[in-house]
């Protein structure tokens, strides 16, 4: 059985550059209590970058192997980061999460040109499982439109192809007239990529 080490000592090790995480380690980050999760928090951008990388990655990977794991408060930590590729760990780690109070900070994510390509492809592709909800009519139609509207906007405006791809895809569960002259737009390029994108769409 697990001892559950306190958060103050784990959050010392996570400064500690030459300390690997273990599995071990990382297990005591599932289902922290509300009180362990503030402080870990307020910590959490005095910690090196790397270590907070290195930490929302490995907990992605083993909430993969593991399900009964509860990381996903620790990952809308790493949603708050400054740092872009800690941001992408965190959106994969948390992609069936079903939150949909992430939607806003996706669709925000989405809208941030300042942010790299790669976060705002990884928050256009987050928003995959809640567009299908909306299509399946689990979801308020005002959901629906909000996410479209992104969508919509940023394939329009955002001048990254990468991003523009993830949103054809997500845009595959739309039902606007509109989606069959952009599938068709990205088939007439002729480039791999972008024939990939217009066929999962």
């Amino acid at each position: 059985m697990l001892t559950i080490t306190p958060i103050e000592k784990l959050i010392t090790q996570l400064r500690e550059d030459a300390i690997p995480f273990s599995p071990k380690f990382l297990l005591h980050f599932s289902d922290l209590d509300s009180s362990s999760l503030s402080k870990l928090r307020d910590n959490w951008l005095s910690l090196p970058v790397e270590r907070r990388r290195a930490l929302i990655i490995g907990l992605a990977d083993l909430a993969e192997t593991d399900p009964l794991q509860l990381f996903e408060a620790t990952g809308k930590i790493g949603l708050e980061d400054t740092d872009d590729d800690v941001v992408i760990a965190a959106i994969d780690m948390l992609f069936e999460a079903a939150d949909k109070h992430l939607i806003d900070r996706y669709i925000s994510f989405l809208k941030d040109r300042t942010r790299k390509e790669n976060l705002r492809a990884a928050a256009a592709n987050a928003l995959v499982p809640y567009f299908y909800l909306c299509a399946l009519e689990e979801l308020d139609e005002s959901i629906q439109l909000k996410i479209q509207n992104a969508l919509m906007d940023a394939y329009e405006n955002d001048r990254s192809d990468l991003v523009k791809r993830r949103v054809l895809e997500t845009l595959g569960y739309s039902e606007d007239p509109a989606l069959k002259d952009i599938i068709l737009r990205a088939l007439a390029t002729e480039q791999v990529y972008w024939i990939e994108s217009a066929l999962l769409a």
